[in-house]
């Protein structure tokens, strides 16, 4: 839709698949710098490692990284010199705004941010359909690439177009007057872009009802709730939830993760934890039936002592 505003993404664009008939919109050589980074710095794309995590682990300034963000730099310098308002479309750009943004600000450019937002659900089907990734580890992908960016723009007051997914198909005319809004100069809107034959999932429950589930649903409808996101609009109570959600730890989701890395279905996970239940709780029932075995045999070694042991005469007082 932003192409239809006059917005160049460069010569070099990904190539349209059966998935995506009309194209991605993205920089094929951006495109293969931020995986180097992402792949560098959280191991791989569907990585849920959290950024805070990779900032405490991994040096920023380490030479390879330096040496991509120079090469990323050389590409923005070509399309800027274009003559058109150029924009740069690629879903790591979620993971790697902290690194990204000072870049685009040592450009001098006049940038806003933009990001697309889908129900989780509907990110979770397309990721289980596309890449064979389990629900746990969709979820989190979606909350990192959610929460980690809003809670930069909070902490660098940066104002940020949030556009539902929903509203890109329904209502295409207010992605103009957001990205005008945030200062972007915009051709007049032509053509609609989008359409709904290319929705290829549609809003249905997870089948997760735990405190990752809330999250993510929750996030989503207070994202969704504020068109133009920085600390103005931003009430308290999202500010705790975007940090809570970036901050959210792995540990209690590792069994699951591991579960789907090795390619269980959760019905499979299910059975597993179960069965550990079951165990436990028979492992239990065991050292239970032990400790009131020994109990019972203690009482008895007592009751047996007290039987053999000799009695104390009693003292004679009229005994000189």
């Amino acid at each position: 839709q932003c192409a239809s505003l006059g917005l160049g993404f460069g010569d070099n664009l990904l190539p349209p698949r059966p998935d995506n008939a009309k194209g991605y919109f993205e920089d094929i050589d951006v495109m293969l710098t931020n995986d180097q980074l992402v792949t560098l710095l959280f191991g791989s794309w569907h990585s849920p490692v959290a950024w805070a995590e990779v900032e405490r682990s991994f040096p920023l300034d380490h030479p390879r990284i330096i040496e991509l963000l120079e090469s990323l730099r050389s590409i923005l310098k070509q399309m800027d010199t274009s003559g058109r308002t150029w924009a740069v479309k690629d879903p790591r750009l979620s993971r790697l705004l902290p690194i990204w943004w000072p870049l685009i600000r040592s450009m001098d450019a006049n940038a806003g941010i933009a990001m697309a937002i889908r129900q989780p659900s509907e990110v979770v089907a397309s990721l289980e359909q596309r890449d064979c990734l389990g629900i746990t580890t969709a979820l989190l992908l979606w909350l990192r690439h959610v929460a980690e960016p809003l809670a930069y723009a909070l902490e660098q007051k940066l104002q940020m177009a949030v556009v539902p997914y929903e509203q890109l198909l329904h209502s295409p005319a207010r992605l103009a007057d957001q990205l005008r809004f945030l200062g972007l100069h915009l051709e007049q809107q032509g053509p609609a872009f989008v359409d709904e034959a290319l929705r290829h999932h549609h809003h249905e429950s997870v089948p997760h009802d735990d405190l990752l589930t809330d999250m993510c649903e929750e996030l989503y409808q207070m994202a969704v709730s504020v068109p133009i996101f920085g600390r103005d609009s931003v009430s308290p109570a999202m500010t705790d939830l975007i940090r809570a959600a970036r901050d959210l730890p792995l540990s209690p989701y590792v069994d699951r993760l591991y579960y789907e890395a090795m390619g269980v279905s959760s019905t499979a996970q299910r059975l597993f934890q179960e069965r550990r239940k079951a165990v436990a709780q028979a492992q239990n029932r065991a050292l239970r039936q032990r400790l009131q075995k020994s109990e019972k045999a203690l009482e008895r070694c007592r009751e047996e002592l007290s039987r053999l042991k000799p009695a104390v005469p009693k003292s004679n007082a009229s005994r000189p």
